[in-house]
């Protein structure tokens, strides 16, 4: 149990640590607004699971520049007609991306060496892009009502204690994605 709970700190905190800081002593209740950042990077990698098993199944490639592009080109265009700056909003979106394309390559690459069996049976991709249409509209959302504190000093301290306590929720890989998901985020 201790060694488990070891190897979970470490794959949680090493990756959360990659968004720059040192983590000072927090409370539950000095937590701002970054749940509603979290929460959906979070949901999103659990949706490339999915992709993941829909790419095994077809044997399709894990990069996908065509439609990354299009993704970009619409949260650009979606946040200017929201009033976000569409360089970071894409910024962000670049790094989600970057995020479950690593929770993919490593899925596929542990059913492939036989390390954990593939699912069986794949999700539908035209439902799996809806779901994910659905985060990236709520994540732009949240995006631009959250402004002001992405932009706050305290900003990668808030956001890595809140990434922590999801984290916690999540295996290793996913932790480590989530960290890559988020690096952009704080200003």
């Amino acid at each position: 149990m201790i060694r488990a709970r070891a190897r979970l700190t470490t794959g949680v905190l090493v990756p959360l640590a990659s968004l720059g800081l040192a983590l000072p002593a927090a409370t539950e209740s000095e937590n701002t607004d970054f749940g509603p950042l979290v929460r959906p990077a979070a949901e999103r990698l659990a949706v490339a699971d999915q992709v993941a098993a829909a790419k095994y199944e077809s044997g399709d490639p894990v990069e996908a520049p065509a439609r990354e592009r299009e993704v970009l080109a619409e949260v650009s265009e979606h946040a200017e007609r929201a009033g976000l700056d569409p360089a970071v909003a894409t910024e962000v979106f670049r790094d989600r991306i970057e995020a479950n394309k690593l929770v993919q390559r490593c899925l596929i690459s542990r059913w492939e060496s036989g390390t954990t069996a593939p699912p069986r049976g794949h999700p539908d991709m035209d439902d799996v892009r809806d779901r994910t249409d659905e985060i990236n509209q709520g994540l732009l959302d949240t995006l631009l009502g959250t402004k002001s504190v992405r932009h706050d000093p305290g900003c990668r301290a808030e956001l890595t204690r809140t990434s922590i306590r999801a984290a916690s929720r999540l295996d290793a890989l996913h932790a480590r994605a989530l960290g890559r998901g988020l690096h952009s985020v704080c200003r």
